[in-house]
């Protein structure tokens, strides 16, 4: 919301949805954004055994800080990330961002060398969820750079192959969402 707000004067909203497009009047989105919460945040650290280091200011956990590294292939985002970066810092977490072109970007992606990155994508009328959510994309490069793995969804996708009618192939696109959706692999933006 920070962003929006700040950078981009509240001219987008703020996505709930894998699949944005398959909501309306008629189905809508039943969820709200994951809300941005330093003090949750908090709770939940100290909750897992991170513990500040009153010398760095950073939480650690067996003697190792909590830092990892952004992936990003566009210095024109860089005003995105330092506001993130100050947000993870409130928090004691450092955020180490790694500027590379976009070859270097998508090497690193398609071997799994990353910790963090930002990513867009879009569909077509007929959603095919297979090659971001599917367990047997999740090793193979190019495609479910999260990993992402769910024996449900495994299944929802195998069913959805088998619809012709777009109607309820949206319907199972709008289940495989709500099961993605609950297991975060992805921040949503805008």
């Amino acid at each position: 919301p920070k962003m929006n707000r700040t950078l981009m004067y509240d001219q987008y909203f703020l996505h709930r949805s894998y699949f944005e497009d398959l909501y309306s009047a008629e189905h809508p989105c039943p969820r709200e954004p994951v809300p941005f919460d330093k003090n949750r945040a908090r709770e939940l650290l100290t909750a897992a055994g991170w513990t500040a280091n009153p010398a760095t200011g950073l939480l650690e956990k067996e003697g190792r800080p909590f830092r990892f590294h952004f992936l990003s292939r566009d210095g024109s985002t860089d005003k995105f990330l330092a506001i993130y970066a100050q947000d993870l810092r409130d928090v004691g977490i450092e955020m180490v961002i790694e500027n590379k072109d976009a070859a270097s970007w998508t090497r690193d992606l398609d071997e799994f060398n990353f910790d963090m990155t930002w990513a867009a994508w879009g569909s077509s009328l007929f959603k095919d969820p297979e090659p971001m959510w599917s367990t047997k994309e999740a090793a193979r490069t190019g495609n479910n750079i999260a990993g992402f793995s769910d024996p449900e969804v495994d299944t929802l996708i195998e069913k959805q192959k088998t619809l012709f009618d777009p109607t309820a192939r949206h319907a199972l696109c709008r289940d495989i969402d709500r099961r993605v959706f609950s297991r975060h692999p992805y921040a949503l933006l805008w």
